[in-house]
């Protein structure tokens, strides 16, 4: 198997270089001769001098969340947007153009259409963050709507939990009545985006606790049907998605490990939360 992968490996990699049809390996396939991309560092210090920020998404993305100061100028509506900022446009040497991270070309292409109208703007290479929001919103929803069949049934939930064989049924009577709860609270705090850190180290909290808890219903071999992670519905059959298993465990490290980037990584370049409002042009 490994030969079979680093054979396919050595003729791709020999492919894009001597086919003709490959490209740069170093950088974003979105970039063509005449772009000016610059890093975060440089994006930030280019802010504070006093930079033209441009934000190429869409007006709507634009409304909820940009780099302090920026402008909208989406790919789509160019022509009606630069109108109105043209002015300010041509009274600067000095402009930044973003969109929403480095799978979206719409910065290079409005990059594009500036320079063919005789303003040249520099492309932020990573964009405005946004691995922060999807996780934030992905995670936070989920235990959401997780939390929501517990909170209906907690009758139905406790008897979940007996099946688990952790605790007697006391403790799980109380771990029925308050986990649903935290886990909406948790949840409702990252889609709201407050206390997003906060948030996040409680369900990752709770993400280590459900995979010892796991780990522990595997090793002694007790067959828990349904997990009871978002319904408490009775399984008519068992699926391999619903039980405690390897599955369970997995998609519980993919949620840890999201998690753990909200609550240890800042939100990359610091332009959101650092940077002043321009000045008028």
């Amino acid at each position: 198997m490994a030969a079979i992968m680093g054979a396919g490996t050595l003729v791709g990699v020999g492919w894009n270089a001597w086919s003709g049809r490959g490209f740069v390996l170093g950088q974003s396939v979105f970039v063509q001769a005449g772009d000016e991309v610059i890093e975060p560092l440089e994006a930030k210090a280019r802010l504070d001098r006093g930079a033209l920020f441009l934000d190429a998404r869409p007006a709507d993305f634009w409304k909820m969340s940009h780099i302090p100061g920026a402008f909208s100028l989406p790919e789509e509506g160019f022509d009606k947007a630069f109108a109105e900022l043209e002015p300010k446009l041509r009274g600067t040497f000095n402009i930044v153009v973003y969109c929403s991270g480095y799978g979206c070309e719409a910065s290079h292409i409005v990059a594009r259409k500036l320079r063919e109208k005789g303003i040249h703007a520099a492309i932020l290479s990573e964009g405005w963050p946004a691995l922060h929001a999807i996780l934030r919103l992905a995670l936070g929803g989920f235990f959401l709507y997780a939390s929501l069949d517990k909170i209906a049934a907690p009758a139905a939930f406790a008897r979940i939990v007996y099946q688990w064989q952790i605790a007697g049924p006391v403790p799980s009577n109380l771990v029925a009545v308050t986990l649903p709860w935290i886990e909406a609270l948790a949840g409702v705090l990252l889609v709201a985006g407050l206390w997003k850190r906060e948030a996040a180290a409680v369900i990752a909290v709770l993400l280590l606790v459900f995979l010892v808890a796991a780990g522990s219903v595997m090793a002694r071999g007790i067959d828990v049907e349904n997990c009871g992670c978002v319904s408490t519905a009775k399984t008519e059959e068992p699926a391999w998605w619903k039980g405690v298993g390897w599955f369970l465990v997995a998609r519980n490290l993919a949620f840890l490990g999201a998690a753990l980037v909200l609550v240890r990584v800042e939100p990359r370049t610091g332009l959101a939360k650092e940077a002043a409002p321009l000045p008028a042009a």
